[in-house]
């Protein structure tokens, strides 16, 4: 399968297969008719990803693991949400957690309430909202500061000193 998407700022051929395709049955949260996406994962990039949208070549998501943002990050799925991705083990469990960049200053924050869920087996996935956890939708990941530079909050690639 081929798709045009905008990549690093420019239109890049795509190529993947059907079995690449990670299918969420009921959408994302508030997006419901997207539901089949591709990870890209380039190595020059890593710890951060995109996840790509196969039904809207337009719409992509920067993602993470939520480890990388805080190591005591703990996923929370509930019986009902083992069932619907199918595992049999949660050990088969990966979770990204959707970013955020906002201008102004620039600010990125990481989704840790709602991370992205996928059965690493079948890659069917779903947006899981760990109701009872005390993460936040906005968990600071860097807080620009003008000329000054940045205030790193927390950093992808190495903790904070």
């Amino acid at each position: 399968m081929e798709l045009v998407v905008k990549y690093k700022g420019e239109e890049q051929v795509l190529q993947f297969e059907d079995k690449d395709i990670i299918s969420f049955p009921r959408g994302l949260v508030g997006f419901a008719d997207w539901r089949r996406f591709v990870l890209l994962e380039d190595p020059e990039e890593a710890p951060v990803a995109i996840l790509q949208c196969v039904d809207n070549t337009d719409i992509s998501f920067l993602v993470t693991d939520p480890n990388y943002v805080t190591s005591d990050y703990c996923l929370e799925l509930a019986p009902e949400d083992i069932k619907e991705l199918g595992l049999t083990s949660t050990e088969r469990a990966r979770s990204v957690c959707i970013l955020t960049i906002r201008q102004g200053p620039v600010t990125v924050s990481a989704n840790l309430l709602a991370p992205v869920v996928i059965n690493s087996d079948t890659l069917v996935a779903r947006q899981v909202i760990m109701e009872r956890s005390e993460y936040s939708t906005r968990h600071p990941v860097l807080v620009a500061r003008g000329k000054h530079g940045n205030r790193r909050v927390r950093s992808l690639v190495a903790p904070c000193a």
